[in-house]
């Protein structure tokens, strides 16, 4: 099972009052300690503020994460799909007569192409793309959050990754 950070925390805190429990009491020869540390002021305080710092830690990390979803569409859209809505999207009015097409090289598809296409539109989604690429570039490979250090390196790489696939589609 993946632990997430707060049933980490919570199996240190168990762990700590399962060593009362083995203690045994030295004043009764029997028993243990257990009823009395969870009972102890001093600990109920300690532990009302490990929950505060933990629900803290957690929004942190919550808000971290919302920071990649940011980057969601490079892996909930097939490219192949996303890119023939956007071909379709960028297509220019022909204004050629259609003499002009009859007469047309049949062979030369690129020059079709590049005729009723707008390329403009291309080289504003490939600058969009490389300015993603940038931010990406620029996160942090690790970000600390309070005393957790969380390695986001592979996160990086994979959004790279994505979003090269995207410039080059």
């Amino acid at each position: 099972k993946n632990k997430g950070i707060s049933d980490i925390m919570h199996g240190w805190i168990e762990d700590f009052f399962h060593t009362c429990s083995v203690m045994v009491r030295l004043d009764t020869n029997s028993g243990d300690y257990l009823e009395e540390v969870r009972e102890n002021n001093d600990i109920k305080v300690l532990l009302k503020d490990l929950q505060e710092l933990e629900q803290q830690t957690v929004e942190e990390c919550q808000k971290l994460r919302d920071s990649y979803l940011e980057y969601k569409y490079l892996w909930n859209k097939e490219i192949d799909v996303a890119f023939a809505e956007f071909l379709k999207s960028c297509t220019k009015k022909d204004d050629r007569s259609q003499y002009d097409m009859d007469n047309e090289d049949v062979f030369d598809s690129n020059k079709r192409k590049s005729e009723m296409l707008n390329l403009a539109v291309f080289d504003d989604r490939i600058t969009y793309f490389r300015q993603q690429q940038n931010q990406i570039s620029e996160l942090k490979a690790s970000v600390d959050i309070r005393w957790l250090r969380i390695n986001a390196q592979p996160v990086k790489l994979a959004l790279n990754t994505l979003v090269s696939k995207w410039t080059n589609q």
